[in-house]
């Protein structure tokens, strides 16, 4: 388990990152798409990204946090698309690598 399941073991024992793969190193406010997000869940929980149509189904079901910024926001810089910032997705994996109840992680909308 110890070498297969990284992030099982590190949950188990308390030792070291729940992360498989770290996400990349960045400012916290960087934005960041969807397609990005499940590329950088998917790397931190299993090793390797998520589908873009499995996280845009999270999204829909509240399982993710809602975006920081939507197209038409009229804030700088402008976005065409849902962002969210890097900070908002390493807060929501690490609760996920915690272990919370999914209602608590979606209760920031």
């Amino acid at each position: 388990m110890k070498e297969n399941r990284r992030h099982a073991w590190v949950q188990f024992s308390g030792e070291g990152s729940a992360m498989v793969i770290s996400p990349p190193e960045g400012h916290p406010l960087d934005l960041i798409d969807i397609g990005g997000y499940a590329e950088i869940m998917g790397n931190a929980t299993r090793g390797r990204p998520v589908e873009r149509g499995t996280l845009q189904s999270y999204k829909s079901r509240g399982e993710i946090p809602p975006p920081d910024r939507k197209r038409g926001d009229r804030k700088k810089p402008p976005v065409f698309e849902d962002m969210w910032f890097r900070k908002t997705i390493e807060d929501d994996l690490r609760k996920r690598r915690q272990g919370l109840p999914r209602t608590e992680q979606a209760g920031r909308e």
